[in-house]
């Protein structure tokens, strides 16, 4: 079991576990980026910290498997 995580964390480091490192990269970035914009724009409307970290963590977690549902892995 240590040796698959091993593997794939190492591939997905190298470059070596998608068939197009740029597009999931890419895809990464954009939820990283959605998340992040929604937990400030939570803060902002005044929501309590725990409150805005929960609220962007679930619509982040929401939007993972729709940005990662066309990937080719290798």
């Amino acid at each position: 079991m240590w040796d698959m995580f091993k593997g794939a964390a190492f591939g997905f480091l190298n470059g070596g576990l998608f068939a197009n490192p740029k597009s999931a990269y890419a895809r990464l970035g954009a939820g990283i980026v959605i998340t992040t914009a929604l937990f400030f724009a939570s803060e902002k409307l005044g929501l309590p910290l725990p409150a805005a970290a929960a609220i962007a963590a679930f619509v982040g977690g929401v939007l993972q498997p729709s940005l990662f549902k066309s990937l080719k892995y290798r």
